[in-house]
């Protein structure tokens, strides 16, 4: 009876591990399809897939004790394997839910736009949903000076910050509102290219040119917010705040619904990269 048990147990787990291994392929396949075979990470839904059908192999021989392994052998393979998805699908929960809500924005002294993609045939969908809020965000806040920043990565056919200015000058903002950087392509560049800018553009601010110019005051502290995709912002606000800028406000673009999980797993990746290499701390931001 405890045998019959045992082995209902295990047909359900590789069924369910067996399923969830098609999933993957089939997603895989849809953002090939979709993105085309350079979006960046799509293989690692190849891996997820392989690991599944390699867990459900065994989950089929070590439940029904085939070949006899010693009980901690598959405790602790299936012990690990659910500790690391449990913790890895928190991961992506919660840059998928943040920030959950809008907020308004009030004066503010600088936007950073984070870029993406730029194809031959024009900018990714991501990027237009960027460039979107960007339009939006200025309209309301027309004093506030843009900061683009986005180099050309592979495949890009023009620098991603170029692309931005001119999308951004051809839809009516004035370019002396603009500021760039085509150099770095990293999140965590980025954002030190923007924390630079910002802080020699304090220093100009306040430096008088002339006399009898308003310019800001020792202590200023300017106001910064920054624009990316509402999966990419937990990362960019972490990255901004260990390089210097203070509570800076967020202003989350939506995202591609085709690939928002694609994104949100390789972003959760990204993100324990940096966490790893000390760029990014669990303590409140504070925002």
């Amino acid at each position: 009876m405890l045998k019959e048990h045992i082995s209902k147990k295990s047909t359900w787990a590789t069924i369910a591990l067996l399923g969830l291994a098609v999933f993957c392929l089939i997603y895989f396949i849809v953002i090939v399809v979709y993105s085309g075979i350079t979006t960046g990470w799509c293989f690692l839904w190849i891996i997820f897939a392989a690991m599944l059908v390699i867990m459900a192999y065994y989950s089929r021989e070590t439940l029904d004790d085939v070949k006899g392994l010693p009980k901690f052998i598959p405790t602790f393979i299936f012990t690990s394997f659910a500790l690391f998805l449990s913790v890895f699908v928190m991961i992506v929960v919660m840059v998928g839910r943040f920030p959950e809500t809008k907020t308004e924005h009030g004066h503010t002294d600088y936007l950073v736009v984070l870029g993406a993609k730029v194809y031959r045939t024009g900018i990714s969908k991501t990027l237009m949903y960027r460039m979107d809020e960007t339009l939006e965000f200025i309209e309301h806040h027309p004093e506030t000076t843009l900061i683009l920043i986005g180099g050309q990565d592979a495949g890009d056919a023009v620098p991603e910050a170029l692309a931005m200015f001119n999308y951004l000058s051809m839809n009516g903002v004035p370019t002396r509102r603009m500021l760039m950087d085509n150099s770095v392509n990293s999140t965590s560049d980025c954002m030190q290219a923007a924390a630079e800018i910002i802080e020699r553009e304090t220093i100009r601010n306040q430096t008088p040119q002339g006399p009898g110019d308003d310019v800001w005051g020792p202590e200023y502290v300017p106001s910064v917010a920054i624009l990316t995709s509402d999966y990419h912002m937990l990362r960019a606000v972490k990255l901004a705040e260990h390089y210097g800028i203070q509570r800076p406000d967020m202003v989350p673009a939506r995202s591609d619904e085709v690939i928002f999980l694609h994104q949100c797993v390789r972003e959760s990746g990204a993100l324990i990269k940096d966490f790893l290499m000390g760029r990014i701390q669990l303590k409140s931001s504070g925002s």
